[in-house]
């Protein structure tokens, strides 16, 4: 007989125990790895602005990480820069959010990474007009939901 089992019968209080901490690594193990960006890619800049050359990828202005809502009209668009020290393929997208409430999806982009760095970007063109006041926040994530990075952008009236 295992040592282990030698003891007698476990006590309730141990044997809750027992439970919750298998329950909190479960919880680890699957929360961990949607918030851990997958090594070695992370996110090293997110530029906002309000307009993109679609062949350069080039900004006409750049909008700080405040500016009040005169600074932008009816498109607002978003460069990252991902740093990825070797070639790497991988999957991601760009989700969109105003005040904490999602706005838009990009499609998911399949990408071989190149040694150093590489770019994406999205644009969100508001229904109705200009682009409203808010805390804006665009998150790339992986197709199995992990996060490289968020950039903010706040738009005062």
């Amino acid at each position: 007989m295992p040592l282990a089992l030698q003891g007698g019968s476990v006590g309730r209080g141990a044997a809750l125990r027992m439970g919750l901490a298998a329950a909190g690594i479960f919880i680890v193990a699957l929360g961990i790895p949607a918030v851990v960006p997958p090594v070695p890619l992370r996110m090293q800049a997110g530029t906002f602005s309000t307009g993109i050359d679609r062949e350069t990828l080039a900004v006409p202005d750049t909008l700080a990480r405040n500016v009040p809502s005169t600074a932008v009209d009816d498109v607002l668009v978003i460069v990252v820069e991902v740093f990825a020290p070797g070639t790497v393929p991988t999957t991601v997208r760009l989700e969109w959010a105003r005040n904490g409430e999602p706005l838009r999806r990009s499609r998911d982009v399949d990408i071989l990474a190149h040694e150093w760095s590489f770019r994406v970007w999205d644009s969100w063109r508001p229904d109705g007009g200009t682009v409203p006041p808010g805390r804006y926040t665009v998150t790339l994530r992986t197709r199995s939901g992990r996060i490289f990075g968020i950039a903010k952008l706040d738009i005062s009236e």
